[in-house]
């Protein structure tokens, strides 16, 4: 059996509000087992939490190259707070606009704080 989300929903939510279901179905017939061949909420929650990682990472790197080459302190400071700002701002125009995070989106903010 295949199962599909609409696009319009979360893949994330509707993984989890399907293995919450196959949990109940198991208990309710005993003698089939289901298996989950393929995972895409996985797939996504991993590629958000590399983009995390890679926002923190690029953000931090981004501050340590500003002091190197501008050796001002406060200089440095406005520009590794302009950073999250935009990303905020960002991830507010994307919410009212109903725009979703895919793998282009998450991967455009990726390289935003790391080229910044």
């Amino acid at each position: 059996m295949s199962i599909y989300k609409e696009p319009k929903f979360n893949t994330v939510e509707a993984v989890k509000n399907l293995n919450n279901a196959l949990g109940t179905l198991t208990k309710a017939l005993p003698g089939y087992e289901f298996i989950v061949v393929k995972d895409q909420g996985k797939y996504i929650d991993n590629a958000i939490t590399e983009v995390k990682n890679s926002g923190l990472i690029g953000i931090f790197l981004a501050m340590i190259v500003l002091y190197v080459f501008l050796r001002r302190i406060g200089t440095t400071m406005v520009v590794s707070v302009a950073i999250p700002i935009s990303i905020i701002a960002t991830f507010n125009l994307m919410y009212f606009n109903h725009l979703t995070l895919n793998i282009m989106t998450l991967g455009g903010l990726a390289l935003g704080p790391a080229g910044s």
